[in-house]
């Protein structure tokens, strides 16, 4: 345990190399990058000029606890450089996130990012993601829709818990569902785009757009949210306050496939239209 900790702690260390002065700086959510924020907070304890845009509440309350100054995208639209963790690290990479439950946000942080690091131990690099259950955002009253569609593609799925046995709900009020995958074939991409095509799903955590440099399936989402968009629509006169808020979610999609639309394919590991994707892991 003490190796990994190690590790997590010289990988946060590292990704501290990628900010400079007058940043706008994304704040991932989990246990390495609790680290890298307690780091940046020592740094600008001593000076460094940054702002931060959280990808949690945890994050939002760590940050300003150390005196990092806090902002929101509707002060900033575009972040610099995001820092954020990975619970696999496959090939390409292809990640999987989302473990803590805040992969909705996290996503949309590393999609508003000029360029996003990923920071892990060697223990999160895998040949095959699938090892841990691939978590799904859903909107609690169609979790039954997705979760038929899941098993329609091979997949089980289980609302995720808390100890106490009561459902864990996300920042934005909707479930997750934990899935158990296997080892994730090389169709990948096609299996996320298929699963964000479901019209109550949030988001998957599959990060294959995000941090592998292939092309985002932008005609697919936005197909998927002029349906979401239609029955959205036809729910106001039947459920008034389930329509608003579907509505509302609705915009926050948009922006991610605003958002999406500044990545371009290629080689990984390169800047492309002001966007870079790379990884830290550290032995």
């Amino acid at each position: 345990m003490r190796c990994i900790d190690d590790a997590k702690e010289l990988a946060a260390k590292k990704s501290l190399d990628f900010i400079e002065d007058g940043m706008v700086v994304g704040l991932g959510t989990g246990s390495t990058a609790t680290r890298f924020i307690k780091l940046l907070g020592e740094r600008v304890k001593r000076g460094l000029k940054i702002r931060a845009i959280p990808s949690s509440n945890a994050s939002k309350e760590l940050a300003e606890s150390l005196s990092i100054p806090v902002i929101d995208f509707q002060r900033c639209p575009e972040i610099d450089v995001a820092i954020d963790g990975a619970d696999e690290i496959a090939p390409g990479l292809a990640l999987i996130k989302g473990g803590g439950g805040a992969l909705l946000h996290e996503k949309i942080v590393a999609n508003a990012s000029k360029r996003f690091i990923v920071i892990a131990d060697s223990s999160k690099v895998v040949t095959r993601l699938g090892k841990v259950p691939l978590p799904v955002e859903v909107i609690p009253i169609a979790s039954p829709l997705v979760a038929r569609k899941l098993m329609q593609m091979g997949i089980r799925s289980s609302i995720r818990r808390l100890n106490t046995g009561s459902d864990f709900i996300t920042e934005e009020g909707n479930l997750i569902l934990d899935c158990d995958c296997g080892e994730i074939q090389p169709a990948v991409e096609a299996a996320a785009v298929d699963l964000d095509r479901t019209v109550a799903t949030t988001l998957n955590a599959l990060e294959i757009q995000v941090a592998g440099g292939s092309e985002p399936a932008v005609p697919e989402l936005e197909h998927a949210l002029n349906a979401f968009e239609r029955s959205v629509v036809g729910m106001n006169a039947l459920d008034e306050p389930a329509a608003v808020h579907l509505a509302e979610r609705l915009a926050l999609y948009r922006t991610l496939v605003g958002a999406v639309k500044k990545i371009s394919p290629g080689p990984i590991s390169a800047v492309q239209d002001g966007y870079e994707a790379r990884v830290l892991a550290t032995e």
